[in-house]
């Protein structure tokens, strides 16, 4: 079994362009979108960009673990960065699954 550096099936590629692109989508100045109390600013437009920027992040990183346990099972991915990319991915997953099933 040989362990490359970076992936070579398409799967693979994807998880790890998905998990790069949720640092991408990190807002520059997080308190313009969210308070530090945690309530939105005033004004709805600066509301609405902030939910869909973690939308957007929710959901990519949620593909880019998917996509990367479906390239390591489908396709016998054995990369390097793809097993980052599923760890990076398997948190925010811990993380959404910890808030849906104990709110606070």
């Amino acid at each position: 079994m040989e362990i490359y550096f970076l992936p070579k099936t398409r799967l693979g590629k994807w998880s790890c362009g998905l998990i790069v692109a949720l640092f991408f989508l990190l807002p520059p100045f997080p308190g313009l979108f969210f308070s530090a109390a945690g309530r939105p600013p005033e004004g709805y437009v600066l509301t609405i960009i902030g939910f869909g920027i973690l939308f957007l992040r929710g959901a990519t990183a949620i593909l880019g673990f998917l996509a990367g346990v479906l390239s390591i099972f489908k396709n016998k991915e054995r990369s390097i960065i793809v097993f980052v990319a599923i760890l990076i991915g398997l948190f925010f997953v811990s993380f959404f699954l910890g808030e849906i099933l104990f709110p606070h």
